[in-house]
Formats: structure tokens, sequence, C-alpha cells
């Protein structure tokens, strides 16, 4: 017998006890996992969050795991060993669904986590972008609707409709004019939003922009009788030009010696308001052939001779003083002020910090004609004034401190002089958060209105321009520092109410002030016999313009409806 039968006859005759157990012992075995499953990761407290423009993930480590697989939305997006992720944000609005498998060294994937839930809001585009042209400037002037949620606004430009498009500025403003432009070429424009966390809109619908060469020289002869126009802004619909005219920035408002109420802009164009809504007279000044070419043409402050034939202004830039004819703005003669030696005033010098005139020219800006001719000028590097003869422009000499009963005070740059019918001059003081009223022969302080007064608090921009009512004797000022346009009662220099809503509220820092149709209120101007205000915002740079009622105490819906029923009822005419 062999061997293998042996073997076989020895195996066929074990216990059937032992064959069972062998059997139970290999199923048990060949049933068995080579490894247990790995459990789905979990996310850490607050993940995945949104910072910015990115995603930050993190889930706890998996025992076990070698790498992790990201999903967004269900996609795989990232395979990686970290038990972490930082990403860019997902750019399309609405909820985003991130989910983690954890994968094992023989390549087994767990199941997946609990989705973590990114929301995505998206920032609208801004609206209405327009643009109106300026040929002679090859520019043009673009303003768009704002967009909530705006930090700041891209304008691209483009060479064509679908471009592409350059990004030429940033800006947190709603406007932008667009220099260096050519003739006859096709531009167009568009605009996006992005908020705080950078992230951008989708863009404006296209502007196209196509200057023509102008055939003739701008003509500055007087414009009569145009239309206020609207734009829309962040504080409402407000009004920006007449007719084709830029009426902002503004340098000044001011009464001239008729009553009318005048605008002035930055680009020296003075406007008369008139009783309807538009303008009795527009002019042109010519700028002085004295004025150096690098030297912006500027005016700060205004005033009238006697017989309102010759307009008296100040150049702040270049120290001018300038005399121009009503009729047609040329110049009749442009002097420049210089600071004192110490020789001359030596009383001056004392009282000044050293350095204050180590500049020779001044920043000239008020200005006011006192009763025997003189020109009585401020500035506002010092509470230094010009004494300047209004014939010639000849330098009479200079004032710089004040007195009250005897005792002198420290004066502060001025920012605009209103004369009085009594011969006394209103000083506005921004810095000093006060308005005085002096004798100008002799520097003795007649009262002070503000800084200690109830009513005008003011912060450090102060006041920012005064306008004075005959009947009531009121005076109206801007206060940009808290938002409101106050009023105060000359005869007595109390403080009577705010204007902003339908009541005057006796409080300038009542945050009720944060409804109205401006934010930083700089000019505030009467016209059209007392039935308007226009109140011009230094944040838009921009009029708005409500309607007075009851003297001033309620003021009510804006006026730009009327105008809008005007514009309405001309185009209607037209048609027919």
């Amino acid at each position: 017998m062999n061997r293998i039968s042996q073997s076989r006859r020895m195996k066929s005759k074990l216990p059937p006890a032992v064959v069972s157990f062998v059997v139970v012992i290999a199923v048990a075995i060949l049933s068995a996992p080579a490894f247990a499953a790995l459990p789905a990761p979990t996310w850490l407290p607050g993940q995945p969050m949104l910072a910015g423009t990115q995603v930050i993930a993190m889930w706890l480590p998996v025992p076990g795991a070698v790498k992790y697989i990201l999903y967004i939305d269900g996609k795989k997006i990232m395979e990686s060993p970290a038990n972490q992720y930082i990403g860019t944000a997902p750019a399309a609005g609405g909820e985003h669904k991130f989910q983690i498998s954890a994968i094992d060294g023989a390549g087994k994937q767990s199941p997946l986590s609990q989705a973590g839930i990114i929301k995505i809001v998206m920032i609208e585009p801004p609206t209405e972008l327009v643009s109106r042209h300026y040929p002679d400037e090859k520019s043009v002037s673009l303003r768009w609707s704002p967009s909530s949620g705006a930090a700041i606004y891209n304008l691209y430009r483009g060479d064509t409709e679908k471009g592409p498009f350059d990004l030429i500025v940033s800006l947190r403003d709603i406007a932008y004019k667009d220099s260096g432009l050519k003739y006859d070429h096709d531009y167009f424009y568009a605009v996006t939003a992005k908020d705080i966390n950078g992230k951008e809109s989708s863009k404006t619908a296209v502007e196209k922009v196509r200057l023509a060469k102008p055939v003739a020289a701008k003509d500055t002869r007087p414009v009569l009788n145009l239309d206020l126009h609207i734009a829309r802004t962040r504080q409402g619909e407000t009004i920006d030009f007449i007719g084709d005219y830029a009426i902002t920035p503004v340098s000044v408002t001011k009464r001239g010696p008729d009553g009318a109420s005048w605008i002035v802009t930055e680009k020296a164009w003075f406007f008369q308001l008139s009783d309807g809504l538009g303008v009795n007279e527009a002019i042109h000044m010519a700028r002085p052939t004295e004025l150096r070419p690098n030297i912006p043409f500027q005016v700060g402050d205004f005033t009238f001779s006697s017989d309102g034939d010759t307009i008296y202004y100040t150049i702040p830039g270049g120290g001018f003083i300038v005399a121009a004819k009503r009729s047609d703005g040329s110049v009749i003669w442009a002097k420049q002020c210089r600071y004192p030696s110490e020789d001359e005033e030596p009383e001056i010098y004392k009282n000044r910090p050293k350095g204050t005139f180590d500049n020779p020219i001044p920043m000239l800006t008020a200005v006011t004609l006192l009763e025997d001719g003189t020109l009585y000028v401020g500035e506002e590097k010092s509470p230094l004034r010009f004494l300047v003869d209004s014939a010639n422009g000849e330098l009479l000499g200079w004032q710089e401190s004040f007195t009250i009963k005897g005792n002198r005070i420290a004066g502060n740059p001025a920012w605009q002089f209103l004369g009085m019918p009594d011969g006394t001059v209103l000083v506005i003081e921004p810095i000093g958060r006060r308005i005085l009223r002096i004798n100008p022969e002799t520097g003795e302080i007649v009262n002070i209105i503000g800084a200690v007064r109830a009513g005008y608090l003011g912060g450090f921009l102060g006041i920012r321009g005064a306008y004075l009512l005959d009947s009531p004797n009121w005076l109206i000022v801007g206060d940009p520092a808290y938002g409101t346009v106050q009023v105060f009662d000359l005869a007595t220099t109390s403080y009577l109410f705010h204007i902003g809503d339908e009541t005057g509220k006796p409080d300038p820092t009542d945050p009720s002030r944060a409804s109205y149709k401006w934010s930083y209120p700089a000019f505030p101007i009467v016209y059209n016999g007392g039935k308007n205000i226009l109140i011009y915002n230094g944040l838009d740079k921009s009029f708005v313009s409500y309607q007075i009622l009851d003297d001033f105490v309620s003021v009510g819906a804006p006026v730009v409806e009327e105008v809008k029923k005007r514009l309405a009822e001309r185009k209607a005419a037209e048609k027919q």
C-alpha cells in the first residue's frame, strides 16, 4: 500500500466532532472583512465658513483615514491627506452644499459627512448708467444709481459693445468724469459694484459714448430760463445741472445786492436763480492773465459793488482778488495779496505761531464790500484780514485780532463774509464752529453765534455756508458735522430750529437727521421769492430742493416733482 492511500485512510478516520470544528473555523475566517468600515467625517464647530471671497472648511481627523475627498454640490473638488480646505467661494449665488468622505489605506471610502451649507449672497449691479458729454473738454460725465451693500464701484471702458472692457477707476462715489477722449470714436462704459468682501456684481447695461468735434468755440453768453436737471443719487433725487451747465461742484452760494440768490461753481460760472425753476443770469468769468497756468481757476467767495455792475471774487490757490464786469465776466483788475513783513506789522507776528507766513501767497477765501468802498478779504490759513481798495485792488493794510469789551481774542481762519445792512460783517469760522458779527473798522465783536451757544455745535469741519433772510431776520447755517441745517434769530442770536422734516427738531444731534435727503449740507440757499430752499449735499455734489411751508418751520415735498411736471408739459407741447 502506498503512502498516499494510507494518508487518505488516516484523514477519513478523524472523529466527526473534529471535522465539524474545522469547517466552522474556515467559514468564520472566510466571512470576516479585512478592515472595519471608516465612519463619516464630522465637521468642526462653525465649519464650513465663509471668509471674504474664500471658504474655510475643517473637520475632525478620522482614525485610519489616509486622505479625504471634498465635494461641493455633489461635485468632487479636492482630494488631500489634510483635514482642512481653504479655497475660493462658489461664484453662483444661493446655498451650496459641502460634504467630506474619508479614504482608508485599501482605498475604501467612508459615507459622506453631513452637509455643511455656505450661502452666497450676490450683490446687485448698479442701475441707470447715464452719460453727459463735454465735447469742448473731450470728456464725459457718467453717473449711476447706487447698489445696496456696495463698498466701491468699478467703472469699465471698452471699444466695442461686447468688450473686452478695461477697468479705468475704482471709486466710492456714484459719478465720474472720464477725460482725454477722442472725437468721433465709440466708447462703451459699464459699472459693477463690489461689497466689503470683494464680491463683484455683474455689469450694468452698456452706455455708448461718441463725442462729436465742436464746430465753434463754447458760447459763454448769458443763458436764461434753463430748467433744473434731476439726477438720482444715494440720497434720492437731486439737482446737479441747469440746462447743459453743471452747477456742481459748488464753490459758494450767496445773495446779491438786489436780494437774488447766486450759485457759483468751481468752473467759475455764476448763476442767478430765477423766481421760477431756472436762472435769470449766467456769467462765465474770464480767467485772469495774471494767474499762472498751473494754478486752478476756482472762486472762493464773492461780493458785488454797490451798483451791482461789478463782481469781486477771490481765487484761493493764487492769492488773488479780482474785479470783473457783471455784463460779460471780463477782468477789470486782478491783484495778488501778500502777507505783511514783520517790520510792517510786528504785533501780528507776535501773536502768530512761527512759520505761519512762510508761504508768501495767502489762501484767500472770504470777501465782502464795506460801506467806505474797502474790500474786506479773509484767508483760510490764518485769521488775517486784508484791506483792499475796490477801485484798483491796491492793498491798504491788515487786521488780525478781534476785541470784545476791550479784551483781545484770537480769531480763526474765515470761510465766508456776509455784509450786513448796518455795516457790520458776519465772519464764518468753520474751525472755530462759530459766526462772529463784527465791526470791521474796529474789529470789535458785536455778538457770537454758535460754539458756546445752544443749537449750533458743529464738529471740526464746522460751518460751510450761511444764508441771510430779511424777513424774518434769520440766519440759515449749513452744519456738515451734524448733518443739519440750523436757523438762528439774528437779532437775539437765539437758536430757533433746524430744517429736515415736517417739524423743526430742537436738538441738532437728533438721530432723525439720518433720514434727510442730504448727508453733508454745505450750502443752504433760498430762492423763488422765499418759496424754495436748495441745500447743497457735499457728499453727492448736488442740490436737494424743497418747498418752504409755514415760515420755514415745516419743509415739505421736494421741488423735483414740480420739475418733472414742467418737463412733461414741455414734451407734450413739442409733440403737438
